[in-house]
């Protein structure tokens, strides 16, 4: 687990709020907390990135939290990012996507929204979609994607 300091330092160099750990310490997970850090992730180098949009008295949310942690602690060195938005303390952050219900993940390349999904993934699940998001913006193909190569 990294120190204060060095998540300040973190912090100050990332436009999302946390570097490599998220709000539990999880590695890969982070947390997206500021007006800023989104409108950085939706803009055209934002990069790959799953958002999950949850709140803390939302069963199917606490569900499906470990098996997120657990993928982003999996896929920590892969060019993608897990973050974490509470819809219960941030709504003003979640209000221009119209999230509905939660728990809702959001699939985004560089800005552009690519998928959603609203429930509960498992973590199976949830790796292949990481797994088929990275693919899609790497600009591998469908029949790429579908059978390898």
């Amino acid at each position: 687990m990294t120190s204060n300091a060095s998540n300040a330092r973190a912090a100050a160099t990332s436009p999302i709020s946390l570097a490599s750990e998220g709000p539990s310490g999880t590695p890969g997970c982070e947390d997206l907390v500021t007006q800023e850090a989104v409108e950085d992730l939706m803009g055209p180098d934002g990069g790959v990135a799953i958002i999950d949009f949850w709140s803390p008295t939302c069963g199917p949310c606490g569900v499906m939290a470990p098996a997120y942690a657990h993928v982003a602690a999996e896929l920590v060195n892969e060019p993608i990012r897990f973050l974490k938005l509470n819809t219960a303390t941030h709504p003003h952050l979640a209000a221009p996507f119209h999230i509905r219900s939660v728990p809702t993940l959001l699939f985004v390349i560089n800005g552009e929204i690519v998928d959603v999904r609203v429930g509960a993934l498992g973590a199976k699940d949830l790796h292949s979609k990481a797994k088929w998001l990275m693919s899609k913006a790497r600009g591998d193909g469908f029949f790429k994607r579908l059978f390898g190569g």
